[in-house]
């Protein structure tokens, strides 16, 4: 089945997001992500169970079995009844926006980082990625009063949405590779900078590009062939879930590496959350300063903080050693 190899990545990325925060799932951060995990999980799995159990209803039900058989009493082929309008359909269309919606949120919330907490960019793509919600909502409803799948009305709507979520995908996957691509990395003096190719990927996982192409080939093949457009549907319901899930992976993955290597962003609270709070280059100590004028003692944090940078001719400079007492 086409929905197969979707299904599966998103279940084995899905296990492995679970077994990496499983060892700190008493943390707030790993719990979030844990139950965000589930929700997307748990959608993934409704639309795969409605599409089989489409297949089977459409493939088995009386009329299409006689059609299948060419008898005369046939009222109702086999491709009648996957461009007609029914219950199913309707439900893994939904969850196929909602799957998306969960993507672009995502890929909204990495170029809110990537670019120094940006809010009216966030703003702005928010907007038109709820502007896009309302029209396949709107698409839902309409089909759901009219007992269609497709008009004047439904195409108008369904062209709508996608030209507004090319604007708001290549924005994001744009903007996401000009901070990826173009900024310099501080790295360690035991540390290389990532290569061009992994920069890439980076990108292309961070921006949900996958789901993007997947949309645009939906449209492609939609257009000429209307059985082909809703099996592309069907399958971009599980790939638009792959987004948010190939971001996890990787914020985990950049976390413990961050934590691992000592490099620990205390901006981020998930790397701080990984690390259970344990800082190898910024080492914490306290010393009890007591006056001798005056009776009681005060405590002093003293966080040492080593870095390395590596110049553009390829040399390490020497590392920065400051002392910050707070």
């Amino acid at each position: 089945m086409s929905l197969r190899l979707p299904a599966g990545a998103n279940f084995v990325i899905a296990a492995i997001i679970l077994y990496r925060l499983w060892p700190s799932r008493s943390r707030t951060a790993s719990r979030f992500l844990v139950l965000i995990t589930i929700f997307i999980i748990s959608s993934c799995t409704a639309h795969v169970f409605i599409y089989l159990d489409d297949l089977l209803v459409g493939f088995t039900s009386s009329q299409v079995a006689n059609a299948l058989d060419n008898g005369s009493n046939s009222t109702l082929s086999v491709s009648e009844y996957f461009i007609g309008f029914r219950f199913n359909i309707l439900v893994g269309y939904f969850l196929r926006v909602f799957n998306g919606f969960c993507n672009k949120l995502f890929v909204t919330w990495r170029v809110y980082v990537l670019w120094e907490h940006h809010a009216y960019l966030a703003a702005l793509l928010l907007t038109v990625h709820f502007a896009e919600a309302g029209l396949n909502i709107a698409y839902g409803y309409h089909a759901i009063q009219a007992h269609i799948l497709e008009d004047h009305l439904t195409k108008v709507l369904v062209a709508s949405a996608w030209a507004l979520s090319m604007v708001a995908m290549g924005s994001g996957l744009l903007l996401i590779a000009w901070r990826t691509i173009g900024t310099p990395k501080v790295v360690r003096g035991n540390q290389k900078r990532d290569g061009i190719f992994l920069k890439l990927f980076y990108v292309l996982v961070e921006s949900g590009c996958v789901t993007l192409v997947a949309d645009i080939v939906t449209v492609a093949l939609g257009y000429h062939d209307q059985i082909r457009g809703f099996v592309s549907l069907a399958v971009l319901g599980q790939i638009s879930a792959l987004g948010p899930l190939a971001i996890i992976l990787r914020e985990i993955s950049k976390a413990q590496q961050e934590a691992s290597s000592g490099d620990v962003n205390v901006a981020s609270a998930l790397t701080l959350q990984i690390s259970d709070h344990t800082l190898p280059l910024h080492r914490a100590q306290q010393s009890h300063n007591r006056s001798e004028s005056r009776a009681g003692s005060s405590e002093v944090l003293t966080v040492r903080i080593e870095r390395s940078l590596l110049e553009d001719d390829g040399t390490t400079r020497a590392p920065a050693i400051k002392q910050v007492f707070l």
